[in-house]
């Protein structure tokens, strides 16, 4: 399922979106056909909404139809501007902590 924290999709969701088994992924990852990102012995590879438009664009057999093209590149600009926010909030923080240093001396 897509990691709606970091904008990322499993392997078992890339399987079921390209129709093919969970080891062909990560056979294609492993020869780096795809670009995957290692998380953990339990979790695996995870792709980005990047790796997954690229791939599809470089591999005509697994073009993605339109409507899934479209959830990909919406779910990562929520991402993109979600990211924004929290710099935001952490420059927002720093500056509080800056005056608060201050006051104390």
């Amino acid at each position: 399922m897509f990691n709606t924290e970091y904008c990322t999709w499993t392997t078992k969701d890339l399987s079921k979106m390209f129709n093919v088994t969970e080891e062909t992924i990560r056979r294609w990852t492993r020869t780096e056909r795809i670009i995957g990102s290692w998380t953990s012995k339990k979790d695996g590879f995870v792709y980005t909404g990047d790796a997954i438009m690229l791939f599809s664009e470089q591999n005509p057999k697994y073009r993605l139809d339109k409507k899934t093209e479209e959830e990909i590149r919406f779910r990562s600009r929520l991402y993109v501007s979600r990211y924004i926010e929290l710099e935001k909030e952490v420059e927002k923080l720093r500056r509080e902590i800056r005056e608060i240093k201050k006051i104390i001396g």
